[in-house]
């Protein structure tokens, strides 16, 4: 049996992946890929964890989605 991810629009599967863009935009100030914003990425990240972010606080979004992911997978 192989694991597949099959509900991509689930919160859960949505965090791992914001997460991960998260930290990769913090350490390496990379821009997003076309079609995505950083106000939409934090906007997301806002969404799933209930805490609103200001512009550039991707290290503190990263964390709290690492928070969420622990508590819900």
């Amino acid at each position: 049996m192989s694991n597949m991810i099959t509900d991509t629009a689930s919160d859960r599967v949505q965090a791992v992946f914001l997460k991960a863009h998260c930290r990769v935009l913090t350490i390496s100030g990379m821009k997003p890929p076309r079609g995505l914003t950083k106000k939409m990425i934090l906007d997301k990240a806002s969404r799933i964890t209930g805490v609103s972010y200001k512009r550039g606080e991707f290290g503190k979004a990263a964390d709290d989605l690492q928070k969420f992911i622990n508590t819900h997978l």
